[in-house]
């Protein structure tokens, strides 16, 4: 999906990926996306999680990161932007002996 200014979003399941133009040179970043990164940064504080910075208002979302055992920083985001349709999902082959077992005919008795 083009979400605009040359932002590109791919659906990955289950995530997405998103390849941003740059100024000049290479740069990596991965973030992990969340609905309510307020509850979601709650929750991982409570789990003992330490965060390298506050949440801030970006223009694609709302963003902190969070900071790994090694120092690292890895990001954290609520979206703003639209997402990527999700990946349509395989359909189970359905058939009667899959989904329950048969059930046994009675002989009709006769008088």
């Amino acid at each position: 999906m083009d979400a605009g200014h040359a932002w590109l979003i791919f659906s990955l399941p289950p995530a997405e990926i998103g390849m941003h133009p740059a100024e000049k040179g290479s740069r990596y970043e991965l973030y992990l996306m969340c609905d309510d990164i307020n509850s979601t940064v709650a929750d991982l504080e409570k789990r003992g999680v330490k965060f390298g910075s506050p949440i801030t208002d970006a223009r694609f979302g709302f963003v902190t990161s969070l900071t790994l055992p090694g120092g690292a920083e890895l990001g954290l985001y609520q979206p703003k932007h639209p997402l990527a349709p999700p990946w349509p999902t395989a359909k189970k082959n359905r058939t009667r002996s899959a989904s329950r077992p048969k059930k046994k005919s009675r002989a009709k008795r006769s008088k």
